[in-house]
């Protein structure tokens, strides 16, 4: 649950002390992440995919009035993770905010297959910026079996970490 206490702060409630994080920002340096979660019935056919389109064009069309710095997908981006269709259609949704604004991907258990991996892992075309074909400077790499992986971005001269974590990472993966 957010709460916002004053124009300011803002708390994000949790069971234990330690848990609670609070954030302290001025009005000119409050911003937006965006979560995506649970998509993978937009790419049951392509009617529906129209839905995840339109979520991530409205990403991209709102980057400038809502401050929107990060995506994050919070896993199970398709439905059944062996179908070209679901790929393509999560892909044409993803791709929407390619060369907009930064953004991650967490692998769902509906993910694991080989394409998460050639779609979203570390030599995804995804993460090559197609104007200088260099990796995107906030990608930052992943873990050593690909199913993990990190972005950095800087807002208001902070950095923000995004940590991309595999539904069952694996020990190699978190060691």
């Amino acid at each position: 649950v957010l709460e916002r206490k004053t124009g300011r702060d803002m708390t994000l409630p949790m069971d234990r002390e330690y848990g609670t994080i609070t954030a302290n920002f001025t009005e000119e340096e409050e911003f937006s992440v965006i979560a995506l979660p649970d998509t993978q019935n937009y790419c049951n056919n392509d009617s529906q995919a129209l839905i995840y389109d339109a979520q991530a064009q409205w990403v991209v069309d709102n980057v400038v009035t809502e401050n929107i710095k990060f995506v994050t997908h919070l896993g199970d981006i398709v439905n059944n993770q062996y179908s070209d269709d679901h790929w393509r259609r999560a892909n044409g949704a993803m791709d929407i905010m390619n060369t907009h604004l930064p953004y991650g991907t967490s692998p769902g258990n509906h993910d694991l297959s080989d394409k998460y991996i050639e779609h979203y892992g570390p030599n995804a075309q995804r993460w090559i910026n197609p104007a200088d074909g260099q990796v995107y400077d906030w990608y930052k790499g992943s873990s050593p079996t690909g199913w993990s992986d990190y972005q950095v971005i800087t807002v208001n001269g902070r950095d923000w970490m995004f940590l991309h974590m595999d539904i069952d990472a694996r020990d190699q993966d978190i060691a």
